[in-house]
């Protein structure tokens, strides 16, 4: 191996620096090589800063061949405090009117007063006869749950235990020590909107709703027959019955219908009103009182119930009922369930899960495991897999539609898994819906579970109110304040005691607005092209060298590379035919409009000319710039909407030909093809070199630099070898010439 000598030599060369000289001027090919890559670098972003912006373009281009751009509405109110509106697209132009009836509302429910001072209070503080644990089933449009409730539990964790289901039952609970009240509300509006509370009642059967919950007030009324009942709810209302009897219960404005037959019980009769809408959407409870007599629960006096015959054969049923004469009467006092057929029941496992309801119901499970519930004569099915708690299982059957009819799955006091049911004459069963030996059931503990019969229990529901408005004369309901009609979405704030009206109009000035903001995006694209395709390369200022960068400071450099970096794209033909198409199409008159419709856009005040006042602008030299004659353009839009819109999205549907398209289209395809034409030629970000022109040429000047790198290497070290062989060969000559000066006695 040869040495590499470095620095001064013995004969007072330097011979890095000689080196460095000599290998600087064979390395101007390759410097002429990257100047070539700096230049095409480039020249392919300058390319893809352009194409950025076409995109932007083309974007814009095909927002406007949608006609809703051009459709847009302007709506105003009369009144914006009582009703606001904004309008679609397909929103009819006139004068409308609303009045505003009743605005829609969610279920609540305020308590008396709790005689409490703070959450902190003992719920056996409120009622000290509460002293066993009991359960609370709260329902609402979302489904039901069950809590359990001690005397013990503070008013605070009441709350909390409600609202921790309130994703499954769309009721929240709250308390404000201030007012000294419980809050109960829905988190939805109108029909669907419902609160449904049961609170089993102790042995000595009073009501725990009324006593723990204080929920008495004066805004519910009752209904109560004079005819007894003898055997309860299996009585038979009349066995001598010839031809099938009607009754109609009008309440909260609406009229429901119930059939009584020879066979029909009072227990029957019961279930039927109230699981029907009177008693989903007006609240009304049926029930038989201590003395087994019929009794109607309507927990708001101010919109009382009306109860009619609704056969006319002379057959009473309404005094066969008892309530042919009754009055309804001011109550403080939500009905407790007396007969077996108004009773709860529920069924309870033999599995206590251990953690609550974080407790996995069987971790070890190799397969997904499937069982039923039967309910009211249906079948619902659950699955349960290796990660599933039974607090999951629990949700997912309360948030079902078995949860919402009031079936009700939680955890008891000693943490095993309870049914509520509120109606103990539809009985429910647990099976097991897998049909491999693993018993899903049999982990639940519902293989023999313990049934509970003849719950008493308060209840008490109420439904949220439906906004009613006059539209135009007539009535409509709606479950929101927020509703759309004919295109137009409506707001309403507060009622009314007379019409408001709202007027829609074509909103010409949006439609301006878009047209020009579509324009002005066209004429800067227009502008950066023109400025790229007619700026010259200053060729006193080349790419800079490897050398000539070192010997030049930050700022330096900046201000040369933005001098080299002029003229990438004079007069670049790809860019100059796109300009030369996007002025095509804007020249060309639109074929296959309607006789007698615009076919220019000149004839809407759009054109290369820049019209102000009486002075026009504007020439070929513009290359493809347009302008806008505003006044015109406007009246227009406000004169004839349609044609101005057909000029923009108008579609012939013919691949190899646009002499039908309408100017936004024409622009949006010939973006697009230049767009391609660019990525041909330069590619986009990530594109592989050998994918596009100027990518492959990068590609071979990068091998030919690395070769010609080799080559410089090859050279550097041929030229120190030579060095190191002189300075070898002039260390022997200068060893001879000592070892003669010795020997002549020198």
């Amino acid at each position: 191996m040869v040495m590499r000598l470095s620095g001064f030599s013995n004969s007072g060369i330097d011979i890095d620096e000689t080196v460095k000289k000599l290998v600087a001027a064979a390395r101007i090919p390759q410097d002429k090589l990257k100047q070539q890559k700096q230049w095409l670098e480039w020249q392919r972003d300058d390319y893809r800063t352009i194409n950025t912006k076409i995109l932007a373009f083309r974007s814009a281009a095909s927002d406007m061949t949608r006609q809703a751009a051009f459709l847009t509405k302007k709506s105003t109110s009369a009144d914006d405090s009582i009703v606001s509106v904004t309008s679609s697209a397909t929103a009819p132009d006139g004068i409308f009117s609303i009045k505003v009836n009743k605005l829609a509302t969610s279920a609540s429910v305020t308590s008396e007063k709790v005689g409490a001072s703070a959450d902190t209070a003992l719920l056996s503080s409120i009622d000290p006869s509460f002293a066993q644990p009991t359960t609370l089933t709260i329902g609402g449009e979302k489904g039901t749950a069950t809590i359990n409730v001690k005397p013990g539990d503070t008013i605070a964790s009441l709350v909390a235990n409600v609202n921790g289901k309130s994703s499954t039952t769309g009721v929240t609970m709250s308390y404000d020590a201030n007012l000294d009240r419980f809050f109960f509300t829905s988190s939805s509006t109108g029909s669907k909107a419902a609160i449904d509370l049961k609170m089993d009642s102790e042995a000595n059967g009073h009501n725990l709703l009324t006593s723990v919950l204080r929920l008495t007030s004066s805004q519910g009324s009752k209904i109560t027959g004079n005819q007894a009942f003898a055997s309860g709810s299996t009585t038979v209302i009349d066995g001598g019955m010839g031809a099938p009897q009607a009754f109609h219960i009008e309440a909260g404005g609406e009229t429901f219908d119930y059939n009584v037959t020879a066979s029909t019980t009072i227990g029957d009769l019961i279930n039927q009103i109230n699981n029907s809408d009177v008693g989903k959407k007006a609240g009304i409870t049926a029930y038989l009182d201590g003395s087994n007599k019929l009794a109607f629960y309507n927990p708001d006096k101010s919109k009382p119930i009306t109860l009619t015959d609704a056969t006319s054969d002379g057959y009473n049923l309404l005094t066969k009922l008892g309530v042919d004469s009754a009055t309804e009467v001011p109550t403080t006092a939500w009905p407790l369930s007396t007969d077996s057929a108004n009773k709860g029941g529920k069924v309870t496992g033999t599995q206590a899960f251990a953690s609550g309801s974080t407790t996995l119901i069987d971790g070890s499970l190799a397969s997904t495991q499937k069982f039923h519930i039967e309910a009211n004569g249906k079948t619902f099915d659950y699955d349960v897999t290796k990660t599933t708690t039974i607090g999951q299982l629990i949700d997912q059957i309360n948030s079902s539609d078995i949860g919402k009819s009031g079936v009700s799955a939680y955890l008891d006091k000693d943490n095993k898994l309870a049914f509520y049911n509120p109606d103990q004459t539809k009985p429910i069963t647990v099976t097991d819906g897998t049909s491999d030996s693993y018993n899903l059931a049999d982990k639940l503990g519902m293989t023999s579970p313990t049934s509970t019969t003849d719950l008493d229990y308060g209840s008490y529901r109420i439904t949220g109110q439906q906004a009613e408005i006059i539209y135009n004369g007539v009535t409509a309901n709606y479950d929101t304040n927020n509703f759309s009609i004919s295109g137009m979405n409506i707001t309403i704030k507060k009622t009314s005691s007379s019409a408001v009206n709202i007027t829609n109009t074509r909103d010409v000035d949006t439609v301006f607005n878009s047209i020009k903001s579509f324009v002005d995006k066209y004429n800067e694209l227009i502008d950066t092209i023109n400025t790229k395709t007619t700026e010259k390369r200053n060729r006193d200022f080349s790419p800079l060298t490897d050398e000539q960068r070192e010997a030049m400071k930050d700022d330096q450099i900046t201000q040369w590379e933005t001098k080299a970096k002029s003229g990438t794209l004079y007069g670049d033909s790809i860019l100059r035919a796109g300009i030369t198409n996007f002025r095509t199409s804007f020249s060309n008159t639109i074929e296959g409009l309607p006789t007698g419709n615009m076919k220019s856009l000149s004839q809407i005040g759009i054109s290369t000319a820049n019209v102000s006042g009486a002075s026009i602008s504007g020439s070929y030299l513009d290359n493809g710039k347009i302008y806008i004659d505003e006044d015109k353009l406007k009246k227009a839009i406000a004169e004839n909407p349609d044609q101005v819109m057909a000029l923009f999205t108008a579609n012939d549907g013919l691949k190899d030909s646009n002499k039908g398209d309408g100017l936004a289209r024409r622009l949006s395809d010939q973006a697009d093809a230049l767009f391609k034409n660019i990525s041909a030629k330069a590619g986009v970000t990530g594109s592989v070199d050998t994918t596009y022109i100027i990518g492959k040429s990068l590609k071979d000047l990068n091998t030919r630099i690395d070769d010609f790198t080799t080559k410089l290497d090859d050279l550097e070290t041929r030229y120190y070898n030579q060095f190191t062989a002189m300075e070898k060969y002039m260390n022997q000559m200068q060893a001879q010439s000592a070892q003669l000066t010795q020997q002549m006695g020198g």
